[in-house]
Order: structure tokens, then sequence, then C-alpha cells
């Protein structure tokens, strides 16, 4: 399958009974819960305090939510491990994730 058949067939299966945006946040946020597999690798960029931009490679721990205004996978949250500290990020900000390339595609969704 291509990256588009992928898509399409995660659109499909998500939505398939989901009216409206809350209906499809909802349905995207309970696939993610049930079909990633956490806890996973990933990179997300990091703002340092000096400004700069790095890449840092965190442990992805669980699913935790969603903005409410964007019924599309971009639109939920996840709690990453940096050190010792838990941050809620975008899963959309998540790059290189790390599996056996099922949480990929479907973070790519």
């Amino acid at each position: 399958m291509n990256n588009q058949e992928i898509q399409n067939f995660l659109y499909d299966e998500v939505l398939v009974d989901a009216y409206g945006p809350e209906e499809q946040l909802i349905s995207w946020f309970y696939f993610a819960e049930e079909e990633l597999k956490f806890p996973f690798t990933a990179e997300v960029a990091v703002k340092k305090t000096n400004g700069t931009t790095e890449s840092k490679k965190v442990v992805v721990e669980e699913l935790v939510g969603f903005d409410g205004t964007v019924a599309h996978p971009a639109g939920l949250k996840v709690e990453i491990a940096i050190g010792e500290n838990l941050i809620e990020k975008p899963l959309s900000s998540l790059n290189k994730v790390e599996d056996l390339g099922r949480n990929q595609k479907i973070i790519e969704a």
C-alpha cells in the first residue's frame, strides 16, 4: 500500500460512523488509544534557552487527549518524557518514530 492508500484506509476505518468534528475527534482519540503501542520512542524538536532548536530522542508515554479544534490525528496530544519531566506535545510534532511501522503510519495519517 502506498501512503495515500494507507491514509484512505485509516480514514475509512476511523471515521465511518463519525458525524461532525466532535465525533471525529473522539473517533481519532479512541482509534489511536487502541492502535498505538505505548511506550515508544520518537524525536521531537526542543527549543533551548539560548533560542536554538535541537532534535531530542524522547519516550512517548501515553495518549492524553486532544486540543479540541482539529478533527484529525494532528489534534491528538501525547505525554512524553524528557529526562525526569513529563510534558504534553501534539502527536503531529513527533518525528522518526521508532517501532515496527504501524505507529508511524497512524501518526502520518
